[in-house]
C-alpha cells in the first residue's frame, strides 16, 4: 500500500516496518517446513532462494527507475488488494 500510495517515509520508519514484515513472513515459511525435510538445508535453501530474488528484484528497480514508477504503483496497488482478499478469505 506504501508502494501504491508512493509515500515517502524515513528511512528508520521503513527499517521497522520491513522488519516486522519480513518477520511474520519468514514464520509463516518456517512452519511450512515439511516434518521429513532436512531443516537448516531446507532454510538454506530458501534464504539462498529469497537473497536471489531480492537481488533480482533491486536491479531491476535500480535499472528501471523512474521510467516505470506508475507500474511499480499497480503492483504495488495489486499486491495490497490480494493481501486484503486473503486475509478476508476471499482469494
Amino acid at each position: 500500500l506504501l508502494v501504491a500510495l508512493a509515500i515517502d517515509l524515513p528511512v528508520s520508519a521503513g527499517v521497522a516496518i520491513i522488519g516486522l514484515f519480513a518477520l511474520f513472513h519468514g514464520h509463516a515459511h518456517g512452519a511450512e517446513v515439511p516434518e521429513n525435510a532436512a531443516g537448516l538445508e531446507y532454510m538454506a535453501g530458501f534464504a539462498a532462494a529469497t537473497a536471489l530474488l531480492h537481488g533480482v528484484g533491486m536491479a531491476a528497480g535500480l535499472r528501471l527507475g523512474w521510467r516505470f514508477r506508475g507500474l511499480a504503483r499497480a503492483a504495488g496497488a495489486a499486491c495490497a488488494t490480494i493481501g486484503v482478499g486473503l486475509s478476508v478469505g476471499m482469494v
